[in-house]
């Protein structure tokens, strides 16, 4: 017996979460406590698609050993403790902070969902996807949930890109609308091979410097239009390049809106690219017929932002 207590001597238990415990009428060697306390993660919505998302971390309380971790759902979801490697298995400790991630639905409004487990209790993570199209792998055409439409990807470092559903409201000038003709500093984009100059593809730095320009040669109309245009939410609109012209070119028929007539001057389009002095790079959308449209004529114009 052990000794005034009336209780038999405790046996030595092994094991660095081994405790005591008296039942009764005996000594119990029993392992660490692996039942946390209760936990949840915060469920997501209108999230982007085919992306990897990040849930809120959460400490695990209310265990005294190591206690395993797994998970299991869609968009192979992994977890990481105590901002350690992902992985999908693993031990935790108690205090130790507890994150998920996966990969959510290439589709809108579609739910991917993981369940965590640790020890015996789990929590399952939602995470719904919006109905931005955009917001994910859009197809050309795409209406955005802004308005807007997907264009496609500009060659100016092969980004999105989106235009608008239909082309501005007017014909207008590439520049003032005279013969005050003027080389500007943009390097012109001549013919030959598509892109053999930055300014065939950078529409975005040719606007700028297009509406920042002054004298009698300016304003320079069609630039000056996208660049102060605000539609769909957003004031980032420019003219294009002739290479980024192109690709609405390409995508005419699912974007829609464009004049495909192939006539003049409604049927021919504007980039924002220099000829020469006295010239711009345009485009016809019934056959895609690169050439030039003297500054002050009056043709067709779409902007795009990125």
């Amino acid at each position: 017996m052990g000794g005034g207590s009336g209780l038999p001597t405790p046996p030595t238990c092994t094991g660095a979460y081994a405790r005591l415990q008296w039942d009764g009428s005996a000594w119990l060697c029993l392992g660490g406590d692996t039942a946390p306390d209760a936990f949840s993660f915060t469920d997501q919505t209108d999230v982007a698609q085919n992306t990897l998302i990040t849930s809120n971390s959460v400490t695990i309380s209310g265990i005294d050993a190591p206690t395993p971790v797994s998970i299991s759902g869609d968009g192979s979801p992994e977890f990481r403790i105590n901002g350690g490697s992902w992985g999908t298995s693993g031990d935790i400790e108690n205090g130790q902070s507890l994150e998920l991630r996966l990969t959510s639905s290439t589709s809108t409004t579609t739910l991917h969902s993981a369940t965590v487990s640790v020890g015996s209790v789990s929590d399952q993570w939602d995470v719904t996807t919006g109905n931005d199209p955009c917001s994910g792998s859009p197809s050309p055409g795409d209406v955005c949930a802004d308005g807007s439409v997907y264009a496609g990807l500009s060659p100016d470092d092969n980004v999105a890109m989106y235009t608008t559903p239909a082309d501005a409201p007017s014909l207008m000038s590439w520049n003032n609308g005279t013969s005050n003709w003027f080389d500007t500093s943009m390097v012109n984009c001549t013919t030959g091979t598509p892109g053999s100059q930055a300014s065939c593809r950078t529409g975005e730095a040719n606007t700028t410097l297009l509406v920042g320009l002054t004298g009698n040669h300016a304003p320079y109309n069609a630039a000056v239009y996208c660049h102060n245009l605000t539609a769909h939410g957003h004031s980032d609109w420019y003219l294009p390049a002739q290479d980024e012209l192109d690709v609405l070119y390409d995508n005419r028929a699912a974007i829609g809106g464009f004049n495909i007539s192939g006539s003049v001057p409604a049927g021919w389009y504007w980039s924002s690219s220099e000829d020469v002095h006295f010239s711009a790079r345009t485009q016809r959308f019934s056959d895609g017929s690169q050439s030039y449209g003297l500054k002050f004529h009056e043709i067709a114009v779409r902007c795009v932002r990125r």
